[in-house]
């Protein structure tokens, strides 16, 4: 009986050891990665982050919750990682996330909300134009906070605000006294489709873009998407048109690298050398951008190759992943003077993300562009995401190889709110009436034939 007894306590033991050394492993790769592959560890460490900190701190909360003695409990741990190491953190990341088998965690964005109440501005200050609000009359004054203010027409305004829904919504202050409201969400788009369109007017051209990754987890496909947005840029280059409307609503992102084209194409005016003072600007506005190398990023490089056969990716050189460091882009300034002289609009609303965020970066570029819609997702802070899996656990980490919040095209761009928030649009839309808009803005009666159904979501070519 003895023996038996013995025999169980040895086994309890190994158990045990074996449980906390996988469960030691794993937080030592996950502080690994964190400090070698991370592009935002540097902007954290600066904010006196202690990731040896937050490790010790995963690790007691874990037993506390989960026990010495069981093996790693995955959602318990990804549970500990989100709330004791990703929150902590003082630099936001709306990429940077951490999952496990039907456990994700993904970052808390803030949501916009407004009330259906309009204002005009007399002066600097904001009097009820048409409202929905009980005890509320036409011509009251607005006395709240100006910044809750948001403009939808030349001379129509709007109340809303941003909230993470745990703080107290601000309120709505008319003639010193506060109202009760319903609060609203911005219509957005989910793009079940692929959708790469173009339509014109004799003044007018219309392009949507349902994402910029072109499919690249299918190599067939990736091919055919590529050859029709090809197709999509010749109709630009060729048309010399006043008013250039791209759709981002819906888009979600993707590789940048697939939609620099248009950004160039929008500038041919005379022939391709009209495009070469758009690459040199682009890369001159991409000054600040961060890029981290190191050698634990290889394998996820690798497996990111695998899964997308449609870029084509050949094996990269890994000699400059042989050692960590960081490499700055440091390009100087170049005037940039467009040859296109036309105006360009944007559509967005609050699924529009990442590479289609940085693809407004570099449509700023441009003399005369408004933007119209809600704002972007705003996820561009950080960016070029590989995955990481803890190596027991097989809990997945997604962290940014590249940091763009000290970028020129982001940091000079007054529209550029930060991650969390996106880009503002300089007319807000509160329903579809995305048509009604462009139709107004373009002068371009044609184009409520044209684009009809635009409301309703992105057109394909007709």
């Amino acid at each position: 009986m003895k023996r038996k007894i013995v025999i169980i306590f040895l086994l309890c033991n190994l158990f045990c050891c074996f449980a906390n050394d996988a469960l030691e492993e794993d937080l030592s790769y996950l502080k690994l990665v964190f400090e070698n592959c991370y592009a935002g560890y540097e902007y954290n460490l600066k904010q006196g982050f202690d990731s040896q900190k937050a490790i010790n701190e995963i690790r007691e909360q874990y037993y506390i919750q989960a026990g010495k003695k069981e093996k790693i409990n995955t959602y318990v741990l990804t549970d500990c990682i989100d709330n004791y190491f990703i929150k902590k953190l003082p630099v936001f990341d709306a990429h940077l996330s951490v999952s496990s088998s039907g456990h994700p965690f993904f970052p808390a964005l803030e949501t916009f909300y407004w009330a259906l109440i309009n204002f005009e501005k007399r002066g600097n200050e904001y009097f009820v134009k048409r409202n929905f609000v009980k005890g509320v009359k036409r011509n009251d004054k607005y006395t709240g906070d100006p910044a809750n203010i948001f403009k939808v027409n030349d001379n129509k305004y709007i109340f809303g605000f941003f909230s993470d829904n745990k703080k107290s919504d601000p309120p709505l202050s008319i003639n010193n006294k506060d109202f009760q409201f319903k609060k609203r969400l911005c219509h957005k788009i989910i793009n079940n489709e692929l959708v790469f369109g173009v339509r014109t007017t004799e003044k007018s051209i219309y392009l949507s873009l349902s994402d910029c990754d072109f499919a690249s987890n299918n190599k067939k496909l990736h091919f055919q998407i590529e050859q029709q947005f090809k197709e999509n840029i010749a109709t630009l280059r060729k048309g010399n048109f006043e008013n250039v409307i791209i759709d981002l609503r819906g888009n979600t992102g993707g590789q940048v690298t697939n939609v620099i084209p248009l950004v160039k194409a929008i500038n041919h005016i005379d022939s391709y050398e009209d495009e070469n003072d758009v690459d040199k600007k682009i890369k001159s506005i991409q000054r600040g951008e961060k890029t981290v190398y190191s050698p634990e990023m290889i394998p996820a490089i690798q497996e990111y190759i695998k899964r997308h056969p449609g870029f084509g990716y050949k094996s990269p050189d890994f000699e400059e992943y042989k050692s960590t460091h960081i490499e700055c882009n440091n390009t100087e300034y170049f005037k940039f003077i467009p040859k296109f002289k036309g105006k360009l609009f944007i559509l967005t609303d609050n699924n529009t993300a990442s590479a289609a965020e940085e693809l407004i970066a570099y449509l700023s570029i441009y003399d005369d562009i408004t933007i119209i819609g809600s704002n972007t997702w705003g996820c561009a802070d950080f960016g070029s995401v590989l995955e990481y899996f803890l190596p027991n656990s097989k809990i997945k980490l997604t962290l940014a190889s590249r940091s763009m919040n000290n970028m020129s095209a982001f940091r000079n761009n007054y529209r550029w709110k930060g991650d969390g928030k996106g880009f503002y649009p300089d007319y807000w839309l509160f329903a579809s009436v995305y048509l009604d808009r462009l139709v107004q803005f373009t002068n371009d009666k044609k184009l409520k034939t044209k684009l009809k159904g635009l409301d309703y979501g992105l057109l394909k070519s007709n």
